[in-house]
């Protein structure tokens, strides 16, 4: 890498612009496609977890109040057992998502065609 003599300012951008026409290259994936990582995937899961732990285990509670007798107590138990599996399994599969799954590999220099 080449720095300006002056101030010092690294020049690897602006060769790669003046080698390029000045058009910035594109980066892609390595596999050429844009594919999602395990660690993204898994905050998203859990996200959507929570997002419908908070619709379900309110329109559960609401059919429990008008149910008769012992469908009440189902629904109950439903909308227990639902707040219980989204709003604690939502934010842990984010937490073991974020430590224990691969990240994005290196974004890897692709030069435009010309």
């Amino acid at each position: 890498m080449r720095f300006c003599a002056r101030c010092g300012f690294p020049l690897e951008g602006a060769m790669v612009l003046l080698a390029h026409n000045g058009m910035l290259p594109r980066y892609e994936a390595a596999g050429g496609e844009t594919k999602i990582s395990a660690r993204r995937k898994g905050v998203k899961q859990g996200a959507m977890l929570m997002l419908i732990g908070a619709v379900l285990v309110p329109l559960l509670i609401i059919f429990s109040n008008f149910a008769p007798g012992r469908i009440s107590t189902a629904f109950e138990f439903f909308a227990a057992a639902a707040a219980i599996l989204c709003f604690v399994g939502g934010p842990l599969r984010m937490f073991f998502a974020a430590l224990f799954e691969e990240g994005a590999p290196p974004r890897q220099f692709v030069m435009p065609s010309s």
